[in-house]
């Protein structure tokens, strides 16, 4: 097999580098911005130009993760395992940056109440499936089975379709990111007289019992999160719980040997090492 040139190579992680550096100046701000929101200071020029810089590094970004996808299917050449390997993690940190960025604009434009919703009819089950493409790559990296238990009828709900795919993302990418390769991630839907509830089952590590109440605080991961994968901003849970709230829904989690038992008015917790199911409700259309 002939390998991809070094030269294409140098160039691709050469206009890696400088995004990754703001990636880092990135990273530095939101735990400046956690040591704030402890200590209720404020430094609104220090955020505006963050916020300004993750702006204008989504479209760069964009590209580099399709000619980095691009390369990694053989576009350009054929690529050794060894590249393969390498060019693989290089996608992974721009998925993470990517996921920072987002939730770096959307806790913003909640802090500063711009989070706008535009309420109309909702195609959930057209949604779930456009959700799911989305992970295509990762579920193929890491054997993981991605199953949406597809209603028979179309499910027509009340929301924000843009706000209600960021909640799909959050939970499908976290269920994918913390289950073990060879796991399987499960969509259902449980409908309800007033309300849908879908649910985001994993065969992952769980939630451990002692940290369940703070899951859905604003900087918070779960200790086995962090050991499993050290990125994260532990904002996601947080900006989907005000999401959904938004709806008039309402979010909780529950260990997977549990799921016989749960109902909707189920608070149930998760267990460590039992897999995991997050639940939320959204109103029908009417």
């Amino acid at each position: 097999m002939v390998s991809l040139p070094v030269g294409k190579l140098v160039e691709l992680f050469l206009r890696l580098k400088s995004s990754f550096l703001i990636y880092r100046n990135l990273k530095i701000w939101l735990l400046v911005n956690k040591l704030m929101f402890f200590s209720k200071k404020e430094n609104n020029s220090k955020n505006e130009f963050i916020l300004m810089a993750a702006h204008q590094l989504r479209s760069p970004l964009s590209n580099i993760r399709w000619a980095l996808k691009l390369t990694l299917a053989g576009d350009f050449g054929a690529v050794t395992e060894e590249q393969a390997k390498m060019l693989g993690r290089a996608y992974q940190s721009a998925g993470s940056m990517s996921g920072l960025i987002d939730d770096i604009l959307n806790i913003s434009k909640l802090d500063e109440g711009k989070l706008v919703y535009n309420f109309s009819p909702v195609s959930i089950v057209d949604l779930i499936e456009k959700t799911m493409q989305l992970f295509s790559d990762e579920i193929s990296r890491k054997s993981i089975q991605l199953i949406f238990e597809k209603p028979s009828l179309s499910i027509s709900v009340k929301g924000d379709s843009e706000k209600i795919k960021i909640v799909l993302q959050n939970l499908i990418d976290n269920a994918i990111r913390y289950t073990p390769e060879g796991g399987k991630v499960t969509i259902s839907l449980k409908p309800d007289k007033m309300f849908l509830e879908v649910m985001v089952s994993d065969t992952g590590i769980g939630i451990p019992l002692n940290q369940q109440k703070k899951i859905f605080e604003r900087f918070f991961r779960a200790n086995n999160a962090i050991e499993m994968c050290p990125g994260g901003s532990g904002l996601g849970l947080f900006i989907i719980k005000n999401i959904i709230e938004k709806h008039g829904g309402r979010i909780w989690f529950s260990s997977l040997d549990e799921s016989a038992r749960n109902t909707l008015q189920s608070d149930a917790g998760g267990k460590e090492n039992k897999g995991t199911i997050f639940h939320f409700t959204l109103p029908y259309n009417k």
